[in-house]
Order: C-alpha cells, then sequence, then structure tokens
C-alpha cells in the first residue's frame, strides 16, 4: 500500500515538506498492483519493465486521453479494445478528468528518491560495485544500507576503470537534479552529463555484463523536463513522505485489521493532536531553561554573558589562555610552521595592513581550536554556516581543517593556529596560520571527471580569517599518509558548484 498525502504547494518547501504543521496530512492508501507473472525479486528486471524501457512512447496529455475514450465508447467491443489496449488505457473512466485544471498525466514526476537513489544507485549500480570488489578479492564490510546513506557511500568509492567514470557520472547527474535552483547552463549541463554517462553505461555493460535497459534509467532523460516544467526537484520529492511508512504501519497494528482505513484515520488524528501539544510543551521548556541558564550564570542580576567573539562573517569559539609570542615559539619550539613566528607574524601585518593599522609595541596571542564561518552558497544564495576545528586533541584525536581562501583563483589550505593579537593600543587582528594545498601532478590511476588532487608542500603563512570562505573536505589519496588529498565536491550542493560546476 502506498500513503496518499496531501501537501499544500503554496507554502515554502522547508514547510510544505516538513513533518509538522504545514507539512502535508494523510487522507488514505493506495494498493500496489503487480503483475503475477513477474517472479523476479527487483521489479527493474522483470520482463515487463525491461520491454516498457525500449518500447519508445510519446508524453500523454489529459485531451488526448479524453478524446481516444470518447472514441471508444463509439465503437464495437473488439476495436473498442484494440484502441483502448493501444493507447494504455482501460474502459474506466479516469477519476482526475472530473477535477478542474487537473492533468494526472503532467502531476507525474521524476521521483529522486526512490528512481535515482535507491533505484539507479541504490539496485543497479551499488550491488555491481560490490560484486566488483569481491572478484578483486577486496570484500566490502558494508551488505547493506538504506536508502539515505547510498548517497554518502557514493562520493566515497575508490577508483577502478570504467566503472569509476560510470559512477561519477551518476553522482553529477544526482548533484544537479538535487539542486535547490536550477539554471538553463545547469540543465544543460544535466544533458551534456547525461550523454557520457550512456557512453561509460556501455562500457560497464561489455566489462562487467550489466544491462541498462529498465525504466529508472530510461527516465533518466526525462528529468529536465520536469524540472523547466516544475521547479527543482525537492518540490515533488517522495522523501518527506516516507517517514510516515512507519506511522502508518504501526497505526495498522493498533487496528482490528477489519475496515482498517477509517480506524488509522482516527488515530492518525490523535496523533496530530498529541504531537501538537508536545511540540508546544517542548517549546515552553526551552524558552524556561533559557532563563534559568542566564539567572544561575548571573546569580539572577545582571545582563547573560557576552557571546563567542565574532565579526561579520565568522567568530570565534573554544578560547585558550593568553600567551606572548615568545612563549608560544618556545612551545611550539620543535615544530616547522612556528619557526621565527614573531617575525614572520610582523611582516604578515606589515604587508597587509595601511600603515595607520599596523600594530604598535608588544603583542599579545589569544589561541582559538574552533571558527564558525559563514557564507552564501552559490546553489541558491541563502545563508550557509561551517564549524571549523583546528584542534589537537578534539576527542583524543588531533583534527586541523580544511578552507576555501578568498584569492583569484581560490586557494586551499589547513589550518594550522587559529589566534587573534592584540597590541598595546588594544587594536585586535584576527589571524590564521595555515599550511597551503598546491594542485598536485600526481595523478591516479584512473582520472574521472572534475578530479582535482591537492598536495601539502610545506609552506606556512598567515592569512586574515575574513578571507576564509568556507570549509572543504579531502579525502587522502593514499593510506601512506603522503600529504596528496582528492577534493571532495559532493560534500554539499554549495562544494558541487563552486568547485565543480562553476570550472
Amino acid at each position: 500500500m502506498h500513503p496518499i498525502i496531501v501537501r499544500p504547494a503554496f507554502l515554502p518547501a522547508e514547510i510544505k515538506s516538513a513533518s509538522g504543521n504545514g507539512g502535508g496530512a494523510f487522507i488514505g492508501l493506495m494498493p500496489i498492483v503487480g503483475n503475477p507473472s513477474d517472479t523476479i525479486g527487483n521489479e527493474d528486471d522483470t520482463p515487463t519493465s525491461v520491454e516498457i524501457a525500449q518500447f519508445k512512447r510519446e508524453p500523454r496529455t489529459q485531451e488526448e486521453m479524453i478524446d481516444i475514450f470518447r472514441k471508444a465508447k463509439k465503437l464495437g467491443s473488439s476495436a473498442r479494445m484494440t484502441l483502448l489496449r493501444d493507447s494504455g488505457l482501460h474502459f474506466v473512466k479516469n477519476a482526475f478528468w472530473k477535477i478542474n485544471n487537473s492533468s494526472p498525466y503532467d502531476a507525474y514526476s521524476y521521483d529522486l528518491l526512490h528512481a535515482f537513489d535507491v533505484g539507479e544507485w541504490g539496485k543497479h549500480l551499488w550491488p555491481l560495485v560490490l560484486e566488483v570488489l569481491k572478484q578483486t578479492n577486496r570484500h566490502s564490510l558494508i551488505q547493506y544500507a538504506p536508502d539515505t546513506t547510498f548517497r554518502d557511500i557514493l562520493k566515497l568509492l575508490p577508483p577502478n576503470a570504467s566503472l569509476v567514470h560510470c559512477i561519477r557520472i551518476c553522482a553529477i547527474l544526482r548533484s544537479i537534479a538535487g539542486l535547490r535552483v536550477v539554471s538553463d547552463e545547469q540543465i544543460k549541463a544535466y544533458r551534456q552529463f547525461l550523454t557520457k554517462y550512456e557512453k561509460w553505461c556501455k562500457n560497464v555493460t561489455k566489462e562487467h555484463g550489466k544491462k541498462f535497459n529498465y525504466p529508472k534509467h530510461h527516465n533518466l532523460m526525462h528529468l529536465p523536463e520536469d524540472i523547466q516544467n516544475k521547479g527543482c526537484t525537492e518540490n515533488y520529492s517522495t522523501r518527506p513522505g516516507e517517514g510516515l511508512q512507519q506511522e502508518v504501519q504501526q497505526a495498522y497494528s493498533q487496528t482490528n485489521f477489519k475496515n482498517t482505513e477509517s480506524q488509522i484515520t482516527r488515530i492518525d488524528e490523535n496523533q496530530e493532536a498529541i504531537a501538537r501539544i508536545r511540540m508546544f510543551v517542548d517549546l515552553n521548556d526551552v524558552e524556561i531553561s533559557k532563563a534559568m541558564s542566564a539567572e544561575d550564570l548571573t546569580d539572577g542580576c545582571g545582563p547573560p554573558p557576552e557571546p563567542v567573539y565574532s565579526q561579520e562573517n565568522y567568530a570565534l569559539g573554544s578560547p585558550q589562555t593568553k600567551l606572548s609570542i615568545d612563549v608560544l615559539q618556545n612551545k611550539k619550539a620543535n615544530l616547522p610552521a612556528y619557526r621565527s613566528f614573531g617575525r614572520k607574524l610582523q611582516e604578515f601585518l606589515g604587508k597587509e595592513l595601511e600603515e595607520e593599522s599596523r600594530p604598535s609595541g608588544f603583542l599579545t596571542i589569544t589561541p582559538y581550536q574552533c571558527l564558525y564561518l559563514t557564507y552564501m552558497s552559490l546553489e541558491d544564495w541563502r545563508e550557509k554556516r561551517d564549524i571549523l576545528r583546528c584542534n589537537p586533541s578534539f576527542y583524543d584525536r588531533p583534527r586541523y581543517d580544511c578552507v576555501v581562501i578568498n584569492t583569484s583563483p581560490v586557494t586551499f589550505a589547513r589550518l594550522e593556529f587559529i589566534f587573534t593579537c592584540q597590541d598595546t593600543s588594544k587594536r585586535q587582528y584576527d589571524i590564521a596560520l595555515v599550511h597551503m594545498l598546491e594542485a598536485s601532478k600526481w595523478r591516479p590511476n584512473t582520472e574521472w571527471e572534475g578530479c582535482r588532487i591537492l598536495e601539502e608542500k610545506g609552506l606556512y603563512q598567515f592569512i586574515l580569517l575574513k578571507y576564509i570562505i568556507r570549509g572543504c573536505h579531502l579525502i587522502p589519496a593514499t593510506d601512506k599518509g603522503t600529504g596528496k588529498y582528492y577534493l571532495n565536491d559532493l560534500v554539499d550542493s554549495d562544494a558541487f558548484v563552486r568547485f565543480f560546476l562553476s570550472n
């Protein structure tokens, strides 16, 4: 059974697709009618599915289907059945035809979750990857992963000949399809990569015997039309309704298993009422907790403590004990990054700042181990935030995150030391010491589409924190600690647009 959920399309996607108020209402169940002759576990491999995938059809319209139905009513029994069968219809009037301004054929949209994440990737490419790994004696420890983790696994697969190219282009198609704002240029790019995807799929078929003649693969070509006609796939995603499956199953178990629809509806109404009461109770508890925390910190008198030190596009957290440059150099004397720290810092400030803004006198250092970065996403121009660490013992392990620096072109670096320095006149400068990353000349055996490899070469330098754009995720190219890394442009949509599509 498929749950039927009504969602208000006039509300913003964040509300419409959520599970709270305004997030849709469960109104009934739709039975799934299968073909008794199909006995294969994967419905994409059934003879019926293969036949549908290979058969070319013109897109249906409501007007054409109504016209065919009217013609069939005027024909004899045999001619009527032939006409209806050729058009994929039965001699039953579609209930949606009575609804003004409705078109069930136009309403049918590409299902990114089931057609792509669980289908194209989860039921086809991912099992093939496991099979290839087994054949090469690299047994995968992952035997099963839910649909929400398929895309995460996809980002980290190792290179492996034509299959790697196929998976990489598949990831590119998925990333474009998942954008919240899609331009004409990006739709054009999708079509270009779809052509490349077909080429690599044919190579995979030759090498591994995998066949791609099933509807979910064929439907990839129709996705651009849906985006152009209905907007981004978030507007018609089935992912928000997935949680209802468990709710319906739990509600069904509370019925007497007879005439269950009315019982499930009543149970759902009760659950919605309880959830609404729970929401207001939780909000009240949060407000009371905030007030009590402020009183505890100030003994009930005076204002709450000041927030973390922040500037326009960044904030600093986890401050450490203040110290002088000499003390810092003595503590870090065995590390190359801190050699001649004071002299290099003075040279940097002298070069970077105007004369009247340069520090005077003795400098005091305040280290920080956390950096909050606020930036505008290139995906939808909304504000995003990264939380970056620069900590020698973060949960008992060193963690030094990587960043993107606003130069022309942009450069990449690893945070080594975040600090503020203050002179005798109380002027403060927010600075990071970073380990620069450069484009590596080393290339992997299989260089996939958009492959970017960065390398640490021992160059350390200071930068002002205001020039850091966002964080970035790097994947070690080998397990030998060579300082070479793959740039992960699939970590989020902004990274995909910024690091891949924009180039």
